[in-house]
């Protein structure tokens, strides 16, 4: 039989603050309860907790009061509602998308008769925080924006399954135009510069495809060229330049030269590119309006290209500074988690991954789970990795559709359990 949870009551039991302790705020979303503590407040994990809800069935026959208590897993997961999923839903707002809703935004497409775009985004792709720093904040898009209905979706929530499945998305960010009665216009892929992107808004308005996009086939294709083409070719995009509505930067180039290069196994040439790619980064932070320092997109790609040119004390100071700024959200740590991995510090890694772990959820959730575990067996404490491996399985979902990236995240992480288990 399935049930329906409805919040009914959240007693808290306060001390020293007394009768002038502060509010929270709760609301449920995508069957969640979602409770968060007010500004310059935050939940103590470690002390006792309890809430109250009513269990109904769904024929509506009775409903059943349950005083639950929340021990530190189920805190864990109810923390991990409660934070990163809260910073798409912020900039969703900021920028005037409808968020996780994807029916309300058809229908209102739909009775409108205005175009969608569908911004299928997630918190901890750089790219996808680029477009949410450079393009959505334009007075340009503001003013274009107005004839559409603007839809973000997190790709780690079970609220874009749906959308996803319809339109094959398989990279982020991808962004969706379609006509009012949800049919595809155009898509980009990718982090496009504003003067591109508002191009490709103009025409999907009218329901045209962009002009004159450049073309794929002169890029260099990292899943299927060689290593000596990768280099060439970008190397020639590098020295005749990118056109102006090319979903590639200049960086991105520097990227793939370094992992051709670690191919051909010539880390000092790969070490080189990595720096290169970091230098970009640097002078597009420059760039940017003032205040811009705990800029996300910029920073996580400068982060990983310094780690990879060899600077790894200027990575670490930098996701540092980036943890602190970002405290509730599992980005930072587990980036940091995975450069201290790769670089032989499974020690050092494992804190940071148990605080990202703290702040995950959806998918990104599983792909922490996978890192912990992985930790903790370098660790030697197997028992443990399969425990978080098992707990994290029992309450994931798994979509219908076969191309999501979440069954490949179970997958893995079914694989570690077993493996562990010894089967």
């Amino acid at each position: 039989m399935r049930f329906t949870l409805l919040l009914a009551l959240l007693s808290l039991n306060t001390w020293a603050a007394g009768d002038n302790a502060p509010q929270l705020s709760a609301a449920i979303q995508g069957g969640r309860i979602i409770i968060n503590p007010p500004p310059g407040h935050h939940f103590n994990l470690k002390a006792p907790a309890e809430t109250s809800a009513y269990i109904c069935d769904d024929a509506k026959t009775y409903c059943v009061k349950r005083t639950i208590r929340l021990d530190q897993e189920a805190r864990v997961e109810s923390s991990s509602a409660t934070t990163g999923a809260a910073i798409g839903g912020r900039m969703a707002r900021k920028f005037g998308f409808i968020y996780n809703d994807g029916p309300k935004a058809l229908e209102l497409a739909r009775k409108s008769g205005k175009p969608l775009l569908i911004d299928f985004f997630a918190i901890w792709c750089p790219p996808c925080n680029q477009l949410d720093e450079t393009v959505f904040p334009s007075a340009a898009y503001k003013k274009l924006a107005r004839g559409f209905v603007t839809l973000k979706l997190d790709a780690d929530a079970e609220a874009s399954w749906a959308l996803k499945d319809r339109y094959k998305v398989t990279g982020y960010p991808t962004v969706i135009f379609a006509r009012p009665d949800g049919s595809e216009i155009h898509r980009i892929v990718g982090y496009l510069k504003p003067a591109a992107f508002l191009k490709a808004m103009t025409a999907a308005e009218k329901g045209e495809k962009p002009a004159a996009m450049a073309s794929a086939e002169t890029l260099p294709d990292p899943e299927k060229d060689s290593p000596e083409k990768i280099i060439a070719s970008s190397r020639a995009l590098l020295e005749k330049g990118l056109p102006e509505d090319s979903e590639l930067q200049p960086a991105d180039l520097w990227q793939f030269i370094a992992e051709a290069e670690k191919k051909r196994g010539d880390d000092a040439a790969a070490k080189a590119a990595y720096g290169n790619a970091a230098k970009i980064y640097k002078s597009d932070l420059a760039r940017l309006p003032r205040g811009s320092a705990f800029n996300r997109g910029y920073n996580l790609e400068l982060a990983y290209c310094l780690a990879e040119s060899g600077d790894e004390a200027g990575a670490t100071a930098l996701y540092t500074q980036l943890e602190k700024r970002y405290p509730l959200e599992f980005t930072f740590y587990y980036n940091h988690a995975r450069m201290l991995q790769r670089h032989g510090k499974p020690a050092e890694a494992l804190p940071l991954a148990r605080k990202a772990l703290t702040h995950s959820y959806g998918d990104n959730r599983l792909r922490v789970g996978l890192l912990t575990a992985q930790l903790l067996v370098e660790a030697h404490q197997n028992n443990e990795a399969r425990n978080v491996a098992e707990r994290i399985l029992a309450s994931a979902k798994e979509p219908s559709d076969a191309q999501n990236r979440t069954h490949r995240y179970l997958k893995q992480l079914r694989e570690l359990r077993d493996k562990l288990a010894g089967n």
